[in-house]
């Protein structure tokens, strides 16, 4: 995968990635993160001086093919604690051979930022949680409603 950050004012940014999987994971982030194989995105997000950042993804804009195409994605996340994040999230699924038309939220919290652990050298440019959890509730016409729970941990070695 290849992308381009850019920030060209103090409170907003801007990023285009091209996702690109191996073989053996083209399907791999398509059910739940919605992340096509071979697509490119782009990202906007805008952060207010009391620690909240609003969010804006357009997933795969370069694939008619695609079952999932041109879906928007909108999220927030507060960092008001030095080591806890919350987050929510929405998107609208569109209809697929796969799924339904739904509504898909989420909530989350990450715990534990890394840049407070790291030496300034080190240090990234945004908040990165060595723990996270996120509650995603699927919400589908027609079809049966979907809970999922998803726990991560960032390591670095």
């Amino acid at each position: 995968s290849y992308g381009i950050y850019m920030q060209p004012g103090k409170n907003y940014s801007l990023g285009l990635t091209y996702i690109d999987f191996p073989e053996d994971y083209i399907n791999v982030r398509k059910e739940i993160e919605r992340i096509c194989d071979e697509t490119l995105n782009v990202g906007i997000s805008y952060s207010f001086r009391d620690k909240t950042n609003l969010y804006v993804d357009i997933r795969n804009l370069n694939e008619d093919e695609m079952m999932i195409k041109r879906e928007m994605h909108f999220g927030i996340e507060s960092n008001y604690l030095k080591h806890i994040s919350f987050r929510c999230g929405y998107f609208q699924s569109q209809q697929t051979e796969l799924t339904k038309k739904g509504d898909i939220f989420s909530f989350g919290i990450g715990l534990l930022n890394y840049n407070l652990f790291s030496a300034p050298e080190n240090r990234l440019l945004h908040n990165n949680y060595l723990l996270n959890y996120s509650f995603i509730y699927e919400r589908y016409y027609g079809m049966e409603n979907r809970i999922g729970h998803f726990l991560s941990f960032y390591i670095r070695i």
